[in-house]
């Protein structure tokens, strides 16, 4: 009996988990998709390792993450918890904590840092579709938080941010921008703008899709900024515990805007 109420309680510990972090993905900076021309063999598209821009009168120097190495987890890490702390929190209330536990997750050479004055003030990841721009390690996450909850990020984070299945099919070619987030005091000074910014100019697809959750105006305004429109909405089936109506599917096409 006791094992059977054990069992009960570790599911619905689950279920609360992955109705939470349904919003990481759809928190609107989160997760997106690009359509690239380019064949689906390459694990990883070449991009520039830095990129200097201007934004209103401040030089946001954009850089890969693995050109500053193991030393960039921790503030990355930081960075995205701040980012997503409204689902994360099931986990640990602990900002700290959290962010030792998933230092250890971002593959360094699909993550773009934006650079204020060489500290880094924002993130975002970018690949081909093919490979996952972070990796789960059940030992690490168990160590921060815990037995039970330790297991059920795993096992829950993988689904939503390694596995994440799309509502369309995608097509050989396609790749995904992830977890662009700004840190909190620099929020508001274009952080996120030049990321995207670096991205487009940057990358070599033809096409850019981003899932984005409807109740995030300031990401769709955002998006809309850049010739993004949206072609596609999905119901989210749990939205008074996730806080999110819809998923919204918007896409820019740089021909397209060419044209007109």
């Amino acid at each position: 009996m006791l094992l059977a109420t054990s069992a009960v309680a570790e599911a619905g510990q689950k279920r609360r988990a992955r109705d939470l972090l349904s919003g990481i993905r759809a928190r609107g900076l989160a997760r997106g998709r690009l359509r690239s021309e380019r064949s689906h063999g390459s694990p990883r598209f070449a991009m520039p390792n830095v990129t200097s821009l201007e934004s209103d009168s401040m030089n946001i120097e954009i850089v890969r993450a693995d050109t500053l190495g193991e030393p960039a987890r921790g503030r990355m890490s930081d960075i995205f918890v701040g980012g997503f702390m409204q689902w994360l929190h099931y986990f640990s209330d602990d900002p700290a904590r959290l962010s030792r536990a998933f230092a250890h997750m971002f593959l360094l050479d699909s993550f773009y840092l934006a650079l204020i004055d060489g500290q880094i003030a924002g993130i975002a990841a970018c690949t081909d579709g093919i490979s996952p721009s972070v990796r789960l390690n059940a030992k690490d996450l168990r160590r921060h938080l815990g037995l039970l909850k330790g297991t059920i990020a795993n096992m829950v984070l993988k689904s939503q941010l390694e596995n994440h299945p799309y509502p369309f099919t995608v097509e050989s070619g396609w790749g995904s921008v992830e977890f662009v987030a700004t840190a909190a005091e620099h929020r508001g000074k274009g952080v996120a703008s030049a990321i995207i910014e670096h991205i487009v100019k940057a990358s070599p697809f033809s096409a850019y899709i981003l899932e984005v959750a409807d109740t995030n105006l300031p990401a769709v305004k955002l998006y809309e900024k850049f010739g993004f429109r949206e072609f596609m909405r999905t119901p989210e089936p749990h939205s008074k515990r996730s806080g999110i109506n819809y998923l919204v599917y918007m896409k820019y096409e740089p021909s397209a805007q060419a044209v007109n």
